[in-house]
């Protein structure tokens, strides 16, 4: 523990051992340390566990000790780094002894807690892809435009996670659930785009047109609405709370380059998927 950064005071039984016999001793001892005579040890350890002062630092049979390390006020990810570089050297040196060593306490626990958050984000985020997948083509009646859909779906997600080191937040809790709220709110627009191009396949067999006469039935209100939901996340992004600042920030860049995608990538892909291949979007034989 000496090495690492995270723990600025460290104590232990034996450092309460040293401190009795600093204090018991006669002879001034300028700096604790431990008794040289083994009755004087046993002297020791019998008054101190008498006392109970070393029932929370060691077992009666002396088979578990502790030792607590104090730690400044940092973040879960600097100090899930450090307690990496701990366990690391715990195995480095322990590795071929019968003595266990492990790590506990709430700095562990807060760094667990993290990590599993983040990583149950993370499959949130691919369940929530999967399903709205299935829906979206249960709903429009093909897998394959579908798909197609989907992708200007995943890049305002994966460009709103990429601005995140650039404004310096942190993956935490509160950054990741961004991905799995962002991923409901902009596939919305994305399916009243694909209505209005179904309706208006009705009226022409040419997508091209279809894609147009929908972009001009309804882009306006798509741009009405994501700004009003851009002008809301900007409360949260004007605010002093930390986390409610980054989930502003993020959703708000997530929601302008949703309306982007859906009203200038996705009609694009629409039409050179359909030139590749037709869609289920034509009405053509």
């Amino acid at each position: 523990m000496e090495t690492s950064t995270i723990a600025t005071v460290c104590v232990s039984g034996v450092d309460i051992i040293k401190e009795a016999t600093r204090v018991g001793s006669e002879e001034g001892y300028r700096s604790a340390r431990l008794p040289r005579s083994p009755m004087l040890l046993e002297s020791i350890l019998s008054m101190l566990d008498a006392k109970g002062e070393l029932k929370q630092w060691i077992t009666p049979d002396f088979a578990i000790a502790r030792i607590s390390c104090r730690t400044p006020l940092t973040s879960a990810a600097d100090l899930g780094n450090q307690l990496d570089l701990i366990n690391q050297e715990i195995a480095s040196r322990f590795a071929d002894r019968r003595l266990h060593v492990e790590p506990t306490g709430y700095g562990v626990l807060m760094v667990q807690m993290e990590r599993h958050l983040v990583d149950s984000q993370v499959q949130t985020v691919a369940i929530a892809f999967v399903v709205i997948f299935l829906i979206l083509a249960a709903m429009i009646g093909s897998a394959r435009l579908a798909y197609v859909a989907m992708l200007p779906n995943l890049l305002p997600v994966a460009v709103g996670l990429g601005l995140m080191p650039l404004l310096g937040i942190s993956l935490n809790p509160g950054s990741v659930m961004v991905a799995a709220v962002a991923l409901g709110i902009v596939v919305d627009d994305t399916t009243h785009l694909l209505v209005a191009m179904r309706r208006n396949l009705a009226l022409t067999s040419d997508a091209a047109n279809a894609i147009q006469g929908a972009i001009m039935e309804i882009g306006a209100q798509l741009t009405l609405t994501s700004l009003i939901l851009i002008g809301s996340m900007m409360v949260l992004a004007l605010g002093s709370f930390a986390p409610g600042v980054h989930f502003g920030l993020i959703t708000m860049s997530i929601i302008f380059i949703a309306l982007l995608a859906d009203l200038l990538i996705l009609p694009r892909l629409l039409l050179v998927e359909h030139a590749r291949r037709p869609l289920f979007l034509t009405n053509n034989p």
